[in-house]
């Protein structure tokens, strides 16, 4: 209970630190052996084979196969893989589906493509607060005593059909929402992004409000555990960033100018991507193998394009697009960046509608920077708060959270200066905007009023 109906309680903070906790070690485990294996086909292999610099063609056109094949292997699983990467956070994963969705998430991340780990993530945490919640209630079943998370995690959210009471089933899924944020909190550097997260969800009903604060406690208990986790083991886990940015110490309105411009060539980007997304959705849902297949082989495809033309590294379109940032804006040519943001913009749109599993928020960030990368090759203007700020419309876009974004965008770009915050929030304003007018504008030509929901659903 709260104490005065507005705090959680004491034992409700240390449930949700322990959730937390979990949801960090699951999720540090899943990106370990996500990045071993891809790191195995991508780098080990090649120079094993005797060409430690250059990934053969042969191995890029058979990973992508491979991997189309293992996620229609996937979806045969019970669950069969889960929601896709178009509808937005799910925090109800359960242990039923979790086998199928991991599988595919392992077989689209270590085969490179365009997707990013944070929807597997939160299903691992998750899957691993019900199996928690499962073993107390069937030892409380056998008469045994539970103490801690699992006893009583939170309370708060909505009910279960599942479970045996609704008390029950509010607390389970109160713990798997804790696990789930936990989870996804350790690819940000900040555990303040996923807190807002948090807070926008509940302001759009998406999360009970009283999760919030227990929310928060989980994060910060995420955020800590991981820092020892990584320190002790030695580990290299990928957390989101913009590397390689220039300072930026000064705002001018000019500067605001082009960055408003850049996050409008962002939003379209972005809209337009996640509709040609929708379209193959719509495809793969008679034609599951052969969506899966194609976007195999155009993935490829692009992969080969990109290197044969401008001698770029496989990352500029491969992966989620966190190691293809620094590469790209190495690029002067306004050519080259065009091409890298079309391949990747296909790549990502196919990834997303043919039935792989991953996230949105890494490619989004990827084809917001080099937006702005484009757009300041053109103007002669500083890439720094174009970057930055089309990175928050990309997001806004991609995930319906303009104040999310626009502290995500601010935050992993802070090593450039704290003048980035500027950028930042016209960015998710314009992004804002042009998310709404296209949900107008289809709201319009179907006569449903309310044709879009919040958090990216569609």
């Amino acid at each position: 209970m709260t104490n005065g109906g507005v705090m959680p309680s004491p034992r409700v903070l240390a449930s949700a630190a322990g959730l937390g906790a979990l949801g960090c070690v699951v999720a540090v485990a899943f990106l370990w052996l996500a990045e071993s294996l891809q790191h195995l086909i991508f780098r080990e292999l090649p120079a094993a084979l005797g060409a430690p610099n250059v990934v053969p063609v042969w191995l890029i056109i058979a990973a992508s196969l491979v991997g189309a094949l293992l996620v229609s292997g996937a979806q045969r699983l019970p669950g069969r893989t889960g929601p896709g990467p178009l509808s937005g956070f799910h925090l109800d994963i359960g242990v039923d589906r979790i086998a199928s969705v991991l599988l595919a998430a392992l077989a689209t991340i270590c085969c490179g493509f365009a997707l990013g780990p944070e929807a597997p993530l939160m299903a691992a945490g998750t899957a691993a607060a019900s199996l928690l919640f499962a073993g107390a209630r069937r030892r409380t079943s056998h008469g045994e005593p539970v103490e801690g998370a699992a006893a009583e995690p939170a309370e708060g959210a909505a009910g279960d059909s599942t479970s045996p009471s609704p008390e029950k089933g509010q607390q389970q899924r109160a713990a798997m929402a804790l696990s789930g944020f936990g989870a996804i909190g350790t690819i940000f550097s900040n555990p303040l992004i996923s807190v807002f997260i948090a807070l926008e969800l509940a302001v759009v009903g998406q999360l009970p409000t009283v999760l919030v604060i227990p929310a928060f406690v989980a994060l910060t208990s995420s955020f800590l555990v991981q820092q020892i986790l990584v320190r002790s083991l030695d580990l290299q886990v990928v957390s989101l960033s913009l590397p390689g940015l220039p300072t930026y110490s000064a705002v001018t309105a000019m500067d605001l100018l082009w960055a408003a411009i850049a996050a409008l060539a962002a939003s379209l980007c972005i809209v337009g991507t996640r509709s040609l997304g929708h379209r193959v959705a719509r495809w793969a849902h008679g034609s599951a193998l052969s969506a899966l297949l194609v976007t195999a082989v155009v993935t490829s495809a692009a992969v080969l394009l990109v290197r044969a033309v401008i001698d770029g590294p496989i990352d500029l379109v491969l992966f989620s697009g966190q190691s293809g940032l620094a590469p790209m804006l190495a690029l002067t040519s306004v050519g080259a960046l065009l091409l890298v943001l079309a391949a990747k913009a296909l790549v990502h749109a196919l990834a997303l509608g043919s039935g792989f599993r991953g996230g949105p928020i890494f490619p989004a960030v990827f084809l917001g920077a080099t937006t702005g990368a484009v757009v300041a090759q053109l103007a002669g203007a500083s890439v720094t708060p174009l970057a930055v700020a089309a990175v928050a419309a990309g997001c806004t876009c991609a995930l319906r959270l303009p104040l999310s974004s626009a502290l995500l965008a601010a935050l992993i770009a802070a090593s450039a200066g704290a003048t980035v915050a500027a950028p930042a929030a016209i960015g998710a304003v314009m992004g804002l905007i042009v998310v709404r007018m296209m949900d107008l504008s289809q709201a319009s030509q179907t006569d449903t009023p309310h044709a879009a929901t919040p958090a990216g659903r569609k």
